[in-house]
């Protein structure tokens, strides 16, 4: 299999993808190609090479990019083993060479859902992608990406609360958390997760968040 450790990676970043469990010898070789960008996105200007499987049979391909001046958008890269031509894993290379004015952030969030909307009962929705574009300060575009739709938060913000923003709980949730309980008021996502588990995560996080009797403030 092949896989990266991150879903994203900025221009003048370095991308990292790990081989594994391809049945190869230690010691033998393995060409890659490269698609989705072009060689000047590469320090290496190359869209091909060669990786040596390690004696663990884990190997790690590491592709340093470049900081170009272009302004080219979002680029999704596209590694393909050449002799398992099934084997292929994507990353998405966010533009940071754009108007110096303009800052565009990608975040992977968790958000709670009123009663209602869904269904009759709140519902925590995960793994949504967060997309914030600012211009000189202002937020001029801001929407959630959820199984092939958009929506703007605009829109959806009476009827949701952003509860965890890049595996940290937001400041809105963190509110809720001290007027829950004011000892857990400093309390970090990976640190609920650990007290209830991942099953039991969203279930706590709704209790919490409607405490007061009303889930989204």
């Amino acid at each position: 299999m092949i896989k990266s450790e991150k879903t994203q990676y900025d221009e003048g970043s370095i991308v990292h993808f790990e081989i594994s469990n391809l049945s190869e010898e230690a010691g033998s070789e393995i060409s890659y190609t490269l698609s989705g960008i072009s060689e000047f996105d590469l320090e290496s200007g190359l869209l091909t090479g060669t990786a040596i499987i390690s004696d663990s049979g884990t190997t790690i391909i590491s592709l340093p990019l470049t900081a170009d001046a272009l302004t080219e958008g979002v680029e999704t890269l596209t590694i393909t083993l050449g002799e398992f031509v099934d084997k292929t894993a994507s990353v998405i290379i966010n533009d940071t060479s754009k108007n110096p004015g303009t800052v565009t952030t990608t975040h992977r969030s968790s958000i709670l859902v009123n009663t209602g909307v869904l269904g009759a009962s709140p519902v925590i929705l995960e793994g949504l992608t967060e997309n914030i574009e600012e211009t000189d300060g202002v937020t001029t575009s801001h929407v959630f990406s959820f199984n092939g739709s958009d929506y703007d938060y605009e829109e959806i913000s009476p009827f949701i609360m952003i509860v965890v923003r890049d595996n940290e709980f937001t400041d809105d949730f963190q509110s809720e958390l001290a007027d829950f309980a004011p000892e857990f008021k400093d309390i970090s996502y990976q640190d609920a997760v650990d007290a209830v588990g991942l099953v039991g995560i969203a279930g706590a996080l709704i209790t919490v968040a409607g405490a007061d009797g009303n889930y989204i403030a």
